[in-house]
């Protein structure tokens, strides 16, 4: 079986493979926001705040697929670890999660708030967003956060 990182290298010729990341909290700001991507393209973002649920759906093209999960394989994806010590005020959970056909071969729970000390992270954020605000037509903009 290949390696998480194996699969995202490789994403787009893997259709039954997923990778989720999330960030939020259902009652804070804008909510819980969860992105799934799917090696054959399909995209689906939901969206959870103050008991109101929204979903949206969209598709990548091959290249696109092939580009994040290259993307998120250098940045480290499956390798981010939650950083220790106190959390702040206002921050918030990510959730990182690889999977095929059900079987979950890589999941992690960090805090938004290292990624500006974790490089990575934030490269795993920054892609996050784009796709979110992208795959909702701008209906859950992310602003400076």
């Amino acid at each position: 079986m290949d390696s998480a990182d194996e699969v995202l290298e490789d994403l787009a010729a893997q259709p039954d493979v997923s990778v989720t990341i999330g960030a939020g909290t259902e009652y804070w700001e804008r909510g819980a926001t969860t992105l799934t991507v799917h090696g054959d393209g399909r995209a689906e973002v939901h969206n959870r705040a103050s008991g109101a649920e929204r979903e949206f759906q969209g598709r990548l093209d091959p290249p696109r697929v092939a580009e994040l999960g290259r993307d998120l394989a250098r940045l480290g994806l499956t390798s981010l670890q939650p950083h220790p010590g106190d959390r702040r005020p206002g921050d918030v959970p990510v959730w990182v999660a690889v999977e095929r056909a059900g079987e979950t071969l890589h999941e992690a729970t960090l805090w938004h708030g290292d990624r500006y000390d974790d490089p990575g992270l934030d490269g795993v954020l920054e892609r996050y967003q784009r796709l979110v605000e992208e795959l909702t037509g701008g209906e859950l903009p992310f602003g400076g956060g």
